[in-house]
């Protein structure tokens, strides 16, 4: 099997297992004497938020996540250990708080192994990121509806199987997309990292996860007595539409104004909240379905400016990632959270998810946005510059990270600039500028240039 069906297949059975995980669905066996739904999403969500900020601050070691072949390997059986446990506690085979333990072992297996996906996953650039993400999300979501119209025993033993297959499919590749760190000296700090990635977005997706913990939590509470089979389709049809609408959207975005998407988001989001005012009338499928469009249009477009920040500025992507999730389910477990205390209070969730909402509004204003990596590629350099720059670290036997210094200091820029676009303190940078000149018996930028323009020295 080729590399590029592999990944689609594995991401396919990523994104399978996570409906089905997370659905009330065949893996609830009767008698199903378990705590509620709305309850277990919370403490998932809250598993979340903990492993997204240990990431945050482990991300420079840990990179990249995907070379960690151990770790992967041991988050695949733990998702398939967590799923198999959970039809087993809801048929009293174990005692009901296993089920909580499940759904916070999926939710740190499921992170985990999403991740390493998604830095497979850039590698492919921006806009193939896009094309995998929505493909292999609504191929996912075909597999899981397959799976649940199998017997129920068949169906619970191939899902059992999905994280681990999710595993297999994933092979460590040598990118320059994959930001690693071989020596502690050369490691950013969290503030330096910061400062480099899109902060204003990743807060607006925190802002809008809000709303979407919210109706879902609603979406719960009032669909509680529904049975299995009704419930899954029901799940399978507002999860897999929602993803095909944002493909639409997200696609003609790709190198044009991408603001403007998030100004179709964020109304949906509006109308999703006005909805709830008429509850007794309206179904609440049909705001969770119009939120979940908005959510998901909003968090895949910053997630795609997440992997522009790691082309253009050579931020880990476990980083990004690791921070994004940190907002987004802070943002969903304060909604499920006020959902759950106010019993579902639609009035009073309709006007704060618009005061949300007007919040995220201004800390959009302004923004000008486009994921058009190619406009940063350096084109306004001469023609040959890169191939010049490339023979002398090959002639001169410079070293990677000398290589990327020389690229930057050629062109005229400080040591400060070379110390901020490369994360590294100004002592380093002075010590691989010395060895750059050793290497080449230069002196100065100026005798870097006339070597680069003729080889004379």
């Amino acid at each position: 099997m080729g590399k590029p069906a592999r990944y689609y297949l594995g991401f396919i059975c990523m994104a399978a297992w996570y409906v089905l995980l997370y659905s009330d669905s065949f893996l609830l066996l009767p008698p199903r004497a378990l705590v509620s739904l709305e309850i277990a999403h919370l403490f998932s969500t809250f598993t979340n938020v903990a492993l997204g900020l240990l990431l945050v601050v482990l991300a420079t070691r840990l990179t990249p996540l995907l070379q960690r072949r151990e770790s992967l390997y041991i988050a695949g059986i733990l998702g398939a250990l967590a799923t198999a446990a959970i039809p087993m506690t809801s048929a009293g085979l174990l005692p009901d708080f296993v089920f909580i333990l499940c759904m916070v072992g999926g939710a740190t297996a499921g992170l985990w192994l999403a991740i390493a996906w998604y830095e497979m996953l850039s590698t492919a650039g921006v806009q193939g990121t896009l094309l995998y993400l929505i493909i292999g999300t609504v191929l996912g979501l075909v597999l899981s509806g397959l799976i649940s119209w199998l017997p129920v025993y068949p169906a619970i033993c191939a899902t059992v199987l999905l994280p681990l297959a999710a595993v297999i499919c994933l092979r460590p590749v040598a990118s320059e997309v994959l930001v690693s760190y071989p020596s502690s000296a050369s490691r950013p700090s969290i503030k330096e990292l910061l400062a480099a990635v899109p902060l204003r977005l990743i807060i607006v997706v925190g802002i809008i996860s809000f709303t979407f913990g919210a109706v879902k939590t609603l979406q719960l509470l009032e669909l509680s007595n529904l049975g299995p089979v009704g419930s899954f389709i029901l799940t399978f049809m507002l999860e897999a539409v929602p993803f095909i609408i944002v493909g639409f959207i997200a696609l003609p975005a790709y190198r044009s104004t991408t603001i403007l998407a998030f100004y179709i988001a964020i109304p949906a989001l509006a109308l999703a909240a006005l909805l709830l005012l008429f509850s007794d009338a309206i179904p609440p499928d049909i705001p969770y379905f119009i939120a979940s469009v908005g959510t998901r249009l909003i968090r895949t477009l910053v997630l795609l400016f997440l992997v522009k920040t790691t082309l253009e500025k050579r931020v880990p992507l476990v980083f990004c990632i690791a921070l994004l999730t940190v907002f987004e389910f802070v943002g969903t477990l304060i909604g499920q959270a006020i959902t759950v205390i106010t019993a579902g209070n639609t009035l009073v969730l309709a006007v704060v998810l618009l005061l949300m909402l007007i919040a995220a509004v201004l800390v959009l204003l302004g923004q000008r946005l486009t994921l058009a990596v190619e406009e940063f590629d350096g084109a306004a350099e001469a023609p040959g510059h890169d191939e010049r720059v490339e023979q002398i670290c090959s002639d001169y036997a410079l070293s990677p990270r000398e290589c990327e210094i020389l690229h930057i200091w050629i062109q005229g820029h400080n040591s400060a600039y070379v110390e901020r676009t490369l994360f590294i303190s100004k002592n380093t940078v002075k010590t691989h500028l010395s060895h750059i000149y050793t290497k080449t018996g230069t002196g100065s930028r100026e005798e870097l240039l006339a070597l680069l323009q003729g080889q004379e020295k």
